[in-house]
């Protein structure tokens, strides 16, 4: 006699209907939650043909259960640890690099940047401003205090589309700051400019004594500054 297998398939395909649909719904049932945590860095943000030479300089963390960054730090003596363009320029230090970092339930993680500029015209026609950056809703990954978080930055310098991505990673200590802080920045797109380095120029950046220490910057006032996003494309300006 042969068997009805029919309604055993039909059987186990609303089983797994009702499955994804419960699935669906329970990570949905509060729709106004953000989700922060990603299963791993997107390749419009680390691209494949860099990855390799990025990860010699720095660790970049995945995992869906980051720690909730809060705090403010600096990177101070900040160097350049590799410029993927200008080997020269390894080893050179720069201004001291702001960044806080602010969780919550309702709004995930919000980033806050300044870093001294002597390239960008200040509201006085002078050189010299903090170039200031917020990012709402950040991604982040990581496992337990190991984390690296990341966005996109776009922009039109000389009036020519460009994207770049920036990568902070570390090791978060509530009591330090962020142990072993670094920072990639990668020029991810540039639109064939030719005032600007070739795509997939990068900079790996950290902190010279390895530890982006607590400091509360944001309480204090500072000198003018710049937001505009064609002026985080400086350092990939070409010398002339």
């Amino acid at each position: 006699m042969k068997k009805d297998t029919s309604k055993k398939i039909r059987t186990a395909a609303l089983v797994a209907v009702f499955t994804v649909m419960a699935t669906f719904v329970s990570c949905n049932k509060d729709k106004d939650k953000v989700v922060i945590i990603t299963p791993d860095v997107p390749e419009e943000v680390l691209p494949a043909e860099v990855q390799d030479s990025i990860t010699k300089y720095m660790d970049i963390y995945e995992g869906t259960t980051p720690p909730h960054l809060n705090g403010q730090f600096v990177s101070a003596p900040h160097m350049l640890i590799r410029a993927s363009y200008d080997h020269s320029e390894d080893s050179t230090f720069y201004n001291d690099r702001y960044i806080a970092f602010v969780y919550s339930e309702e709004n995930g993680l919000d980033f806050y940047g300044k870093q001294w500029d002597d390239s960008i015209v200040n509201q006085q026609g002078g050189y010299g401003a903090y170039y200031e950056e917020h990012i709402s809703k950040m991604k982040i990954t990581g496992t337990g205090d190991n984390f690296s978080c990341y966005y996109n930055t776009e922009g039109y310098p000389d009036g020519m589309y460009a994207k770049q991505s920036t990568i902070f990673s570390g090791i978060w200590d509530e009591k330090t700051g962020i142990i072993d802080f670094k920072v990639a920045v990668i020029l991810v797109e540039t639109s064939g400019n030719p005032n600007l380095e070739p795509k997939g120029s990068f900079r790996v950046l950290g902190d010279y004594d390895g530890v982006a220490e607590i400091n509360n910057w944001m309480g204090k006032s500072s000198e003018s500054r710049s937001c505009d996003s064609s002026d985080a494309f400086n350092m990939f300006r070409k010398k002339r």
